[in-house]
């Protein structure tokens, strides 16, 4: 846990799709939980994923690390979310403004050093 400023920002005014300057993440947890998720970047393939027990705990798709680095590079992101209760969960995401988005969220105003 630290003290650090970080900001959030949301897709559009959908809170429960949530960008840091680290990963990309899409809330289920109000659907009833996370079972698996299907990503597809831009006409690629899509590669279908079951959830682990970290993100199914958590309800939420969190795409970091490698996922996160093709999210910056991709200019579409489709993701269909298995959950427990709802079904099936289509995002279809335009990223064309996704780099000055995160040129915000990793400056001065949204990072503190201390």
């Amino acid at each position: 846990m630290s003290d650090r400023v970080q900001c959030t920002a949301f897709y559009k005014d959908d809170t429960t799709v949530q960008l840091t300057n680290h990963n990309l993440a899409f809330d289920v947890s109000h659907n009833g939980g996370l079972v698996t998720y299907a990503v597809r970047y831009d006409d690629g393939q899509a590669t279908e994923v079951f959830a682990s027990e970290r993100l199914k705990n958590i309800g939420a798709v969190i795409l970091a690390g490698t996922d996160f680095d093709d999210v910056k590079s991709a200019k579409r992101l489709r993701i269909r979310i298995g959950t427990l209760v709802n079904g099936y969960l289509d995002y279809d995401l335009n990223l064309s403004m996704l780099t000055p988005v995160m040129e915000i969220l990793s400056g001065k105003s949204c990072i503190n050093p201390s």
